[in-house]
């Protein structure tokens, strides 16, 4: 039977780190044309880790406590699933766009002293590098948290 692994640190780490040469490059190339970078634009990606950090926490307790089943009064399994792979897809997409933040910050910083546009993109820049990591961090938190404990083996193979 397949199952479904959580997502290594270690690729969530690489994506970003393979992420940061490449927005480098295009924001070297491209950044008089590049619109400013507020802060705004980070406010989605601390929302949704806000929300994976308190999904994570429900879960967790719902399963310590075998709230899990088919029951009305119980969480879905699917629905933990679910939340599994949301959580999943917020990591990876949190160590990319964290990636893609601390890229366009390399050129940024570089050009602060003599770019007024640098200046005003350093608060926004930086709010992108936390609230990817944020996202990250929190999406692989949901993730794990919604791995149920293994079941117990069944009474006639600890028998025989």
């Amino acid at each position: 039977m397949n199952e479904m692994k959580p997502t290594p640190v270690a690729s969530l780490c690489w994506a970003a780190v393979i992420a940061m040469p490449i927005a480098w490059m295009v924001v070297w190339r491209f950044y008089g044309v590049f619109p400013r970078i507020g802060v705004a634009g980070s406010v989605l990606l601390f929302v949704v880790a806000i929300v994976c950090a308190v999904a994570g926490v429900v879960i967790k307790k719902k399963i310590n406590d075998g709230d899990i089943g088919h029951d009305r009064s119980q969480m879905s399994p699917v629905t933990v699933a679910q939340w599994m792979v949301f959580g999943q897809s917020v990591a990876w997409i949190g160590a990319v766009l964290g990636g893609v933040y601390a890229g366009i910050g390399i050129h940024v910083m570089l050009h602060v002293a003599e770019l007024s546009a640098a200046q005003d993109d350093v608060p926004g820049v930086l709010a992108g590098i936390i609230s990817g990591v944020s996202a990250a961090i929190a999406g692989a938190w949901l993730e794990r948290s919604c791995v149920a404990p293994p079941l117990d083996p069944p009474m006639d193979a600890v028998a025989g």
